[in-house]
């Protein structure tokens, strides 16, 4: 099979904060100065500390930073991620 060229099937990265149990922490991804929109291709997911930011369908204009901004009581915390890769143009020859 091969792969649609304008997107990926999956991709997730993580911000991974540690925090009490006790206290409740919010967690915003930003892209291009904005605050990623939650959507069926692009979600949130939880796991203990753990805090990915999923893409069902990656394409090339989600490439870039990604700040992940973690905040509760006591504190704030800020990590980074780059997503990038490489897509083909739909006139390539096949691999």
């Amino acid at each position: 099979m091969i792969p649609n060229r304008d997107s990926v099937p999956a991709s997730v990265f993580g911000c991974n904060k540690t925090h009490k149990p006790e206290t409740l922490l919010q967690v915003q991804w930003i892209f291009e100065e904005k605050i990623v929109p939650y959507s069926e291709r692009v979600s949130q997911q939880r796991k203990g500390s753990e805090n990915a930011l999923h893409f069902s369908n990656v394409r090339e204009r989600d490439f870039g930073l990604y700040m992940c901004m973690a905040n509760n009581s006591i504190g704030l915390g800020v990590g980074y991620v780059e997503l990038s890769g490489n897509f083909y143009s739909p006139n390539s020859p096949e691999m």
